[in-house]
């Protein structure tokens, strides 16, 4: 694949996702599919006010996170943190993260999985 537009990206509905509260709008730009080396996917996600990923355990892959607009509070091992606009996470194999848009505004972040093959 050379270029992937926008309008070329599956669009996907989680309603409560990881058994949280709401819908979270993503945009699926790669998945599974689109690498040989580990990428699992690479989302372009919009959180409306008071959506919540629940927190949930990673085994056998990383996350990132990246805050591109918003803020809210990212759940990191149990932790609350305030994550803002230009913030980025890492969950690693064997921890755990969440994140919660308790502000007023939608949330717009990047969720990147990494998976070695």
């Amino acid at each position: 694949m050379k270029l992937r537009k926008k309008n070329e990206a599956e669009i996907i509905e989680f309603q409560n996702c990881h058994d949280g509260i709401g819908t979270v709008f993503c945009e699926n730009m790669l998945d599974d599919k689109d690498s040989e080396y580990g990428f699992q996917w690479f989302h372009y996600d919009r959180l409306p006010s008071g959506t919540v990923i629940g927190e949930h355990l990673h085994t056998g892959s990383e996350e990132i996170y990246y805050l591109l607009e918003g803020s809210g509070t990212l759940y990191f091992n149990g932790e609350a943190l305030q994550m803002n606009a230009g913030d980025i996470s890492l969950v690693g194999n064997g921890e755990t993260h969440g994140f919660t848009n308790d502000s007023d505004s939608d949330v717009f972040m990047l969720v990147i999985e990494i998976r070695p093959q």
